[in-house]
């Protein structure tokens, strides 16, 4: 086992070493042909500037802002520049000159405000959050790029109302949000949906974590903006596509439970050729633990493994008026089946592979005009085998889903946004089980043809500014017709205390998933075919105020009201066979505070959140009216600390969450908890290399606690990393 393990690791070893000596020699070529001197981004009050033309005063060379209000400038002798801002009919400069030499590149952000130019803010380790305007709409944007993130879990715990449920077992991570299980929380990469045909969950351990530059959380009911089912929001990571500089990083983890990580990152840039992403992460954990049984013994943890790894690529060019995206990442997993309940013995394994693929090409007809072609494709193979336990058992499940989509986006005097699209979404789920009878799942798909439309918005008077949204989404599906609407309306003052709001109302739909119509335990069990779509509608209320007060504060106060119907959830029916049944109604109410503090230079860093919800089913049956929904918490509190300091910087993060039940007649609950996460990292910086070291501890406090039933989560463990990126 010893030798086994050594070769495991000498192999992943001469991988990366191999990737790091090959994107080394591309990264010193890259440099040799065009060196990066300027860069920056425009932001205004709507967000990222696209299209804005930089000039270089008394040189000929320009270049415009991209998608995200990003520009870059290359190859200019050292010296002293000003720079030249042109949006539309508008034209500005900067007041002072950049000093521009032999080292590192020079950022200059820049804000637009009232025809002036400024120095806007830079917060290159912070995961500050931003409001988008999409189409009238308000979604929230969480930039991550420039952070060092070792998981998704890391990330996604910034983002109130967000509940995450680790299944060691399957050696997955789901999204829970407004009183609605995972499957009804949409999770796209790069606007991809990756949910289970099978289960209609996503799988967020499949997300290769570096390639995220930012992650957009979108309401319930969005209908234009989203891909369908968007019952309980909608979770959009977002890689950095398009990133005009050329670098190269490398990442080597090893911890608690024989934990070890490996993990390169190369970009490539050139002009008019683009740009290239490539990623290789590989993970491993044997979490044998100790823990506490249902039965109050002690018991060892067996077969908890988990290993898995990674690929992703992206390309990305914009030349002229057409731009060009493509993305995909390739995922391999192996995890034991530790349990209880089933007690499998050390064989059983679970195996995983996705392959997610897509790509989009976009034209600008003119100013106003712009119309945009996508794809994507998706395969998983999902495999599970106990074969030396009583019951044998090995399914294999295949999935396979693709889309085509068109849409236009017509833009005009900076105060009306319409756009509409055309979707075809073709769906196949095959199930091979060698211990049910075929006809438990057989081969099933589902085609889906969508239309959606939109128009925004936008109006502004002095410092008021006032922006409405309104979207609808028409859907064929299996000779039936569904449609879900979404309206939105905020206001925003600014001044040195700025404030405003924010409300909208949305229905949306989801239907059934092709395993829950078609599932069947045996032979003497019919189909549900009965099952009926789940359906929503939700009114979601905020407001928000920023000011400066010894540096930058953010207070919002936001309400959801979520009422549900036809919810579908797994209930026993015979023995310990399980049927999917529509809950008649369930409503959700929740109310989140949060206060976001930075302090000048970003040096102190406070986030603290607290989200109170009522999940209740309104079920017709007595047993279960008025019960709580299970495994949703009453409430979450999380506070985080983060302290910057030249090359220190250490942060502390508390999760403090409530009960759940675990039955839905409220007679079983998982006990409250509470976990402390700390981390200390030096980054120094060698000429053209930035080295990062950092040691965590998580669960600091060595709790026993549980996400789910019989699921014992991980105790107090260690790990440690560096980084090295140039």
């Amino acid at each position: 086992m010893k030798l086994i393990a050594l070769l495991r690791i000498s192999r992943s070893f001469f991988i990366l070493l191999t990737a790091i000596i090959l994107s080394v020699v591309l990264y010193k070529s890259s440099f040799s042909q065009s060196t990066l001197k300027i860069y920056g981004q425009v932001i205004d009050y709507n967000g990222p500037a696209a299209d804005v033309i930089v000039k270089i005063d008394n040189f000929v060379f320009q270049t415009s802002t991209d998608h995200d209000g990003y520009y870059y400038i290359y190859n200019i002798p050292p010296g002293r520049y000003g720079l030249t801002f042109q949006k539309g009919d508008k034209i500005t400069s900067t007041g002072d000159r950049i000093i521009v030499n032999n080292g590192h590149p020079v950022r200059r952000d820049i804000f637009l405000e009232h025809n002036v130019l400024n120095i806007a803010p830079i917060y290159s380790t912070a995961l500050s959050i931003q409001s988008t305007d999409y189409h009238g709409h308000n979604v929230k944007v969480y930039n991550i790029e420039n952070q060092t993130v070792e998981s998704v879990e890391s990330i996604l715990r910034e983002i109130p109302g967000l509940n995450l449920i680790n299944s060691p077992a399957a050696g997955e991570i789901y999204i829970s949000a407004n009183g609605i299980k995972s499957k009804g929380v949409n999770v796209l990469v790069d606007g991809r949906k990756i949910n289970s045909l099978l289960t209609g969950r996503a799988d967020l351990n499949q997300i290769p974590v570096r390639a995220i530059a930012k992650i957009e959380y979108i309401s319930p009911g969005a209908a234009a903006l989203t891909a369908d089912g968007n019952l309980g929001g909608t979770v959009n990571f977002v890689t950095s596509q398009g990133n005009r500089t050329t670098s190269l990083s490398a990442s080597l983890v090893t911890g608690s439970y024989n934990a070890e990580g490996y993990n390169t990152s190369f970009n490539y840039y050139k002009p008019k050729y683009g740009s290239l992403k490539v990623i290789w992460d590989r993970q491993f954990a044997k979490n044998n633990y100790s823990y506490t049984d249902y039965f109050g013994d002690s018991q060892i943890r067996q077969n908890g493994r988990a290993e898995h790894e990674k690929y992703f690529v992206s390309y990305s060019n914009s030349l002229n008026d057409n731009l060009i995206n493509i993305s995909g990442f390739v995922y391999s997993g192996n995890n034991g089946v530790p349990g209880r309940s089933i007690t499998p013995l050390a064989e059983a394994n679970s195996h995983k592979e996705t392959i997610s693929i897509g790509g989009e090409y976009s034209h600008k007809l003119n100013k106003s005009l712009n119309i945009k072609t996508d794809f994507s494709i998706l395969k998983r193979d999902n495999r599970y085998k106990d074969l030396g336990s009583f019951f044998s058992y090995n399914t294999k499940y295949l999935e396979q889903e693709t889309k085509l989509a068109i849409s236009s986006n017509y833009t005009t005097a900076e105060w009306l946004d319409i756009n509409s699209g055309l979707s075809i979404t073709k769906s196949v789920l095959e199930g091979i089980d060698y211990i049910r009878p075929e006809s438990a799942l057989g081969k099933k798909d589902r085609d889906v043809y969508k239309f959606d439309s939109g128009i925004g918005l936008r109006h502004q008077v002095n410092r008021f500014t006032i922006k409405s949204g309104l979207s609808y989404s028409f859907n064929k599906i299996d000779h039936d017709d569904y449609s879900s609407s979404s309206l939105s309306i905020s206001a925003l003052y600014q001044t040195k205390v700025s404030a405003g709001f924010t409300t909208s109302y949305s229905n949306s739909f989801r239907l059934p998933g092709l395993a829950e119509l078609h599932w069947r335990e045996d032979v003497f069990v019919i189909a549900n075919l009965e099952l009926k779509p789940e359906k929503s509608k939700s009114l979601t209320t905020e407001i928000f105020s920023d000011f400066k007060l010894l540096g930058k504060w953010r207070m919002s106060l936001e309400y959801r009201d979520v009422r549900y119907k036809d919810l579908i959830y797994w209930r026993r029916s015979q023995g310990i066979k399980y049927k999917p049944v529509n809950i008649s109604a369930s409503d959700f109410f929740s109310v989140t505070g949060t206060i976001n503090y930075k302090a000048p230079a970003d040096i102190i860093e406070i986030n603290f959140s607290r989200v109170r919800s009522i999940p209740l089913n309104r079920e017709d049956d007595e047993s279960y009216y008025g019960k709580y929904i299970i495994h949703q918490p009453l409430y979450t509190n999380r506070l985080a600390i983060k302290f910057n300091y030249r090359i220190l910087n250490t942060g502390a993060d508390m999760l403090d969450s409530s009960h759940r039940f675990i039955t839905e007649q409220n007679t079983k609950q998982l006990d409250c908890y509470t976990l402390v996460d700390l981390y200390i990292g030096l980054t120094y910086k060698i000429k053209f290399v930035t080295a990062k070291l950092e040691f965590r501890v998580n669960n600091l406090t060595d709790i026993e606690y549980e996400l789910l039933e019989y699921q014992p989560m991980p105790p107090r463990s260690y790990n440690l990393s560096l980084t090295l990126k140039m």
